[in-house]
């Protein structure tokens, strides 16, 4: 199942698509900044799709910046999986990475 999330006034932020082969959830980020607004939209990704789950992929080749609400919407989407699931994040730049 594929689908977008959409702000109102700032298009789209988040994709999100099933990859059957792997079982796992791949979230991409199309914000260039992870930070509140974005953050609101991955806490109901997280609450609606990551629940549950083994694993889950987060995309972040397009993402420049992120701050405490981004961190926040991360570690929801962790809490969210199953027992032993794992959160991937790839394509991380290095500010993100340094603050990670």
């Amino acid at each position: 199942m594929a689908g977008r999330i959409e702000a109102e006034d700032d298009g789209e932020l988040l994709s999100a698509h099933e990859d059957h082969a792997r079982g796992a959830l791949v979230v991409t980020v199309l914000a260039p900044a992870l930070d509140s607004g974005c953050a609101r939209e991955l806490r109901e990704l997280a609450n609606a799709r990551a629940v549950g789950r083994s694993l889950v992929v987060l995309d972040l080749h397009r993402v420049r910046s992120i701050d405490c609400s981004g961190l926040a919407g991360l570690v929801l989407v962790l809490k969210r999986l199953a027992p032993g699931g794992a959160l991937r994040l790839v394509g991380a730049g290095s500010a993100v990475r340094e603050l990670l």
